[in-house]
């Protein structure tokens, strides 16, 4: 029985690969005639631009990638696919430029610097800076200029944000940081400083965040190279501040520095969440904490010191002299920096 069947299994075995190669083949045709058909509708679409319609543009693009594909897998059956071949290379050039040309101006768009005057304080829990539709558009972007085998759009995501954070920053007027008070006495929280180190801190949340989210992860460490700028003129308005507050200021220049010292310390966490995979980073925004207590601490001696060195003999007829005068003010302040001052002389 199994002789007799046998025969008719390999005929039908036969027939079933004839099949199988007719179909395939049917379907290589269709598909040849359909890349052939619309390589022409393509080139005028792709060669017009986005023209405000990015999403029917990326779709276009994708046609045309798999049309390459297609192409590349059967070009030694296919007759003129050399031809159609060359012009689809042509079409996926000028794709790019397109698709290159779009992200830069989206993100130039939305890299402008902000106004820090304009930020409302105290500030959000996170900042939204770039729209939801801006930063979709962005990642379809990129998923399909990585397709088309380039990555110069890094360094103008690189360049653009690390524009922004930098004249974010110089738009705070750094050099008003660091002039010297007009007032003797120093009201605690006031100092315009403690409003840029907030800031800071969310401007890296939000660029960490939008990094990760544009590249679904940091695979080009793309997040150190936009704060790196940034945060170098951090940590040097921080080191002029202190110099500044103790050559100028050697008897009220401690109040602003305590209060810095409280604030950056307690935002600190912030720092550490935001550089957590930036170990270098990280230690230069603590370098620049340290230097800050240090500079407290030398404050505080600093007006010791004057104290024996300016000490005088008190008028005899009951004036109150200028040196008991900021004495007293300068304990009834320093109350308010208890915590702060008890912690910066246990660890001297």
């Amino acid at each position: 029985m199994q002789a007799y069947i046998q025969p008719f299994q390999a005929l039908t075995d036969q027939y079933l690969y004839v099949y199988t190669n007719i179909d395939q083949t049917l379907d290589n045709v269709t598909k040849t005639l359909e890349i052939f058909s619309t390589t022409k509708t393509l080139d005028s679409k792709i060669r017009s631009g986005s023209q405000g319609d990015m999403e029917a543009y990326l779709t276009n693009v994708d046609s045309i990638l798999d049309a390459l594909t297609f192409i590349s897998q059967n070009v030694s059956t296919i007759k003129n696919a050399d031809k159609i071949h060359a012009q689809l290379k042509v079409l996926k050039q000028l794709a790019l430029v397109e698709c290159e040309t779009s992200f830069s101006s989206l993100l130039a768009k939305n890299s402008h610097p902000l106004d820090p005057s304009k930020i409302p304080s105290p500030l959000p829990d996170k900042l939204d800076l770039v729209p939801v539709e801006d930063k979709q558009v962005v990642k379809a972007l990129v998923e399909r200029i990585e397709k088309l085998q380039s990555s110069r759009y890094v360094n103008s995501f690189v360049q653009n944000r690390a524009k922004f954070l930098l004249g974010t920053l110089r738009k705070l007027n750094l050099e008003s940081l660091l002039a010297p008070s007009q007032t003797v006495t120093y009201t605690k929280g006031s100092h315009p400083f403690l409003h840029l180190i907030s800031l800071f801190v969310k401007l890296l949340q939000h660029e960490k965040e939008l990094v990760e989210e544009v590249w679904a992860g940091d695979r080009y460490n793309g997040f150190k190279s936009v704060v790196e700028g940034s945060l170098d003129l951090f940590v040097e308005t921080i080191d002029s501040f202190v110099k500044q507050k103790r050559s100028l200021e050697r008897t009220f220049g401690s109040f602003p520095l305590l209060d810095l010292f409280q604030h950056f310390s307690s935002t600190f966490p912030l720092f550490q969440k935001a550089l957590t995979k930036e170990k270098g980073l990280l230690e230069d925004v603590r370098d620049a904490l340290d230097k800050l207590g240090r500079g407290c601490r030398q404050a505080l001696q600093d007006f010791q010191e004057d104290l024996q060195k300016y000490v005088v003999r008190l008028p005899e007829d009951g004036t109150v002299h200028e040196l008991s005068s900021n004495t007293i003010s300068f304990l009834k302040s320093v109350v308010d920096y208890k915590e702060v001052v008890e912690i910066l002389l246990s660890t001297s």
